[in-house]
């Protein structure tokens, strides 16, 4: 789906690991996020959007303020191209540059 989002599930330990970055702990019990929630993002354009409180520390002023934060978690395609088949994400592969994209960019 995205860099640094794992989800793992041990069928014989009924147990559920959820780890994305950017989203605390709390923030994913409190929002109840499981692997059939996180398997709604495989559609295309779906977005799911999370609330969690983020601590900010300012050691300019030396106060920690505690906030809320929108944290929005989607599908990201900065890395591969996506491969969808009836709007459900199947697969990706790697971008390809040819001769002409390196040399527009260099200039």
């Amino acid at each position: 789906m995205a860099p640094k989002i794992y989800a793992l599930k041990n069928n014989l330990a009924e147990l559920e690991i959820i780890k994305i970055k950017g989203l605390t702990k709390a923030a994913i019990n409190n929002n109840n996020i499981n692997l059939k929630l996180l398997k709604t993002l495989l559609t295309k354009d779906y977005h799911l959007i999370f609330n969690q409180r983020k601590w900010f520390r300012n050691l300019k002023d030396a106060n920690i303020k505690i906030l809320d934060q929108i944290y929005t978690l989607k599908v990201t395609q900065n890395k591969r191209e996506l491969i969808f088949k009836d709007n459900l994400l199947v697969g990706t592969k790697p971008f390809k540059l040819n001769n002409s994209d390196i040399t527009n960019t260099l200039l």
